[in-house]
């Protein structure tokens, strides 16, 4: 239990509510579904491995939620045996440099600018997320409701 709240603790709330959908659609998947189409999830902390190697949108074939090293290790070894285009989605800014230099040392770079993912608190009136202009590497500048998640390729 503490291994949850500590991973809960580095991952954003939106990546939570992600996660939770993807299983939510694992679990109200059709057994021919799972069994035809080798569909599969694991959950792991706060956050999830997920695979449909036949999906056409690389969102159904990846590793996201998740922070800590232990985690991140068991949810790669798991998706390695996995077919299909699979990603690694991680959001640098809260993971623990250890997780950045063991995906690094896998030869796991960011492909491509990274996704978008846009925010806003419960609180908030407005829905739209802020805009801002381009930095060099060609992201969006991250504001209080906009920000990246780096992805690699497995």
């Amino acid at each position: 239990m503490d291994r949850l709240i500590s991973s809960r603790q580095l991952v954003l709330e939106e990546d939570i509510i992600e996660v939770r959908a993807f299983i939510d659609l694992f679990m109200i998947a059709p057994q021919t579904v799972v069994d035809e189409a080798k569909f599969c999830c694991m959950q792991l902390g706060a956050g999830c491995a997920i695979s449909l190697p036949a999906a056409p949108a690389i969102g159904l074939n990846r590793i996201l939620g998740l922070a800590t090293l232990d985690d991140v290790e068991k949810a790669y070894e798991w998706m390695t045996k996995k077919t299909g285009r699979r990603y690694l989605q991680m959001n640098t800014d809260v993971v623990p440099l250890q997780v950045l230099d063991w995906i690094r040392t896998r030869g796991l770079f960011p492909e491509g600018n990274g996704w978008a993912k846009a925010a806003t608190s419960s609180s908030s009136r407005s829905a739209r997320p802020r805009w801002r202009s381009h930095h060099p590497r060609g992201k969006y500048r991250r504001s209080r409701n906009f920000r990246f998640d780096d992805v690699c390729r497995i």
